[in-house]
């Protein structure tokens, strides 16, 4: 009865949740995937496997390093992670396994446009990132999606005024790896979720690599 009802529950989140409209329709359509895909892998996981929240505070001994290096429009990131994955998989199947790792991260944003309001600037944050990963290959591919949050040390990003410094950050990717190594694709939407209006959201499409020591 208790995984019938967090079913019903998950349906009925990912059926209400309508996020804000972004700039098209190609970037409206990646920032569904991000948010909706973790929030249907956080309730999938409680339901068929592990429970993220509890395994998120069982982790590895184990570190690695990500970069990340992309642009929106005219805005361009670069970005820096710190990687520690959980200890245990949170779904395991004979084709393919669901994992998770944290990413603590500092990004660096700078603008092309001719006197902007605001001409770059610096980000921190944290992110649970979720990936499902095929392992019929010795190349792995993967999908990951994750949201956490982020703090702007100033509130205007080129010219678009975000109302907080307090933002949120939601991922989804695309790529291929090893027990080592991930190289792939990854777009990065950052906003406020509406906690303050008005709320432009940046939608980064951005290249990704990442190593496990």
């Amino acid at each position: 009865m208790r995984h019938i009802i967090r079913l019903f529950i998950a349906l009925f989140c990912l059926v209400s949740l309508q996020p804000a409209k972004a700039q098209n329709a190609t970037e409206d359509t990646l920032m569904n995937l991000a948010i909706q895909g973790t929030l249907f892998t956080l309730i999938g996981s409680s339901i068929w496997g592990e429970n993220p929240f509890r395994e998120s505070l069982h982790l590895k001994p184990q570190w690695g390093v990500g970069f990340q290096q992309g642009a929106d429009h005219s805005v361009s990131l670069t970005q820096m992670q710190l990687v520690h994955p959980f200890k245990n998989a949170l779904y395991t199947g004979n084709q393919w396994d669901l994992t998770a790792h944290w990413e603590f991260d500092a990004g660096y944003w700078s603008s092309s446009k001719q006197h902007p309001k605001n001409d770059d600037g610096y980000f921190f944050g944290a992110t649970p990132v979720f990936q499902y990963t095929w392992l019929g290959w010795d190349i792995h591919p993967y999908i990951e999606v994750g949201a956490g949050v982020k703090y702007l040390d100033d509130v205007t990003i080129e010219n678009n005024y975000k109302s907080t410094q307090f933002q949120f950050g939601d991922i989804f990717g695309v790529g291929i790896g090893n027990a080592h190594y991930q190289i792939g694709y990854r777009y990065l939407h950052i906003s406020n979720a509406n906690i303050e209006l008005p709320n432009p959201g940046n939608n980064f499409q951005t290249f990704h690599i990442q190593y496990l020591f």
